[in-house]
């Protein structure tokens, strides 16, 4: 069953800087995100299942382009 998410990419101040929609099957999905054009930093990255609006975070933090 496919279904699509919303994955967005959130600053330390809680702004949302980029957003994408994803169509992702059930089990194990990868889904590369570009954080070049972002400065060095911690981010959260937060994908809302948009049917069931299930959300998963994870902090990351870039450290070089």
């Amino acid at each position: 069953v496919n279904e699509e998410i919303q994955v967005e990419v959130i600053d330390v101040l809680g702004q949302i800087s980029d957003a994408m929609t994803y169509t992702v099957s059930a089990g194990l999905n990868t889904i590369d995100i570009d954080l070049k054009n972002h400065k060095n930093g911690t981010y959260m990255i937060r994908a809302t299942h948009k049917n069931s609006k299930t959300v998963h975070i994870k902090t990351i933090a870039k450290v070089s382009n």
